[in-house]
Parts: structure tokens; sequence; C-alpha cells
């Protein structure tokens, strides 16, 4: 969370991810290992992910601020988003996100 837009690989980090992964494959091995690569997510100065109408836009739909649990709950979010158009019965997101003008003005 404080790596800021900084993308070199840190060897500390590989070594976790390897020793976290070897827990469930105990026979994985370093010398397997051929490239590390390193991306940003996307958050919020307090953490918490934002969904919904776009308040400037009413018709776009946005999603963002979804840090690292955008793997877990960026699929589900998705597809609530996709379903809210499809069906033309948008969500009251109020209950699940923070008000988007909190983040985009």
């Amino acid at each position: 969370n404080d790596g800021g837009f900084d993308l070199t690989p840190k060897e500390a980090a590989k070594n976790q991810l390897f020793e976290n992964a070897q827990y469930f494959i105990e026979q994985l091995s370093k010398a397997r290992i051929t490239d590390m690569r390193v991306g940003t997510r996307a958050y919020t100065d307090d953490f918490s992910p934002f969904f919904g109408i776009l308040p400037t836009m009413p018709s776009i739909l946005v999603g963002g601020g979804l840090g690292s649990s955008g793997l877990t709950t960026g699929p589900m979010i998705g597809y609530h988003l996709a379903q809210s158009i499809l069906s033309s019965h948008l969500v009251d997101w109020n209950h699940y996100t923070k008000p988007i003008g909190t983040y985009i003005s």
C-alpha cells in the first residue's frame, strides 16, 4: 500500500509469494520461476472501493478503487454493474459503497 508507482520487482515480495505458493505446491522450485511482473492496483485514500452511477453522467456506470480486493470482488461488482445495464434496473448501491462523488468530481 505504500509503494506508490514503483514497478520495480522486489526480491522480498518474490520470496514471500514463493513461500506462500510452496505451502500449496511443496515441490515448487525457485529454479522454475522464470519471470516476475509488477503492476499497480487502483485504490482510494481510505481504501474503500466505489461503484455505481457517475453523478455527472447518469448513463455511465463506474467501478474502481478495489485495490488488492479487485481480483476477488471485481468480477462480482462487474457482474452487478452489467446486470444493471442489461435489466435497465439500477441497483441502489448506497448499502455497498460510499458516494462516487467522494472519489470522482
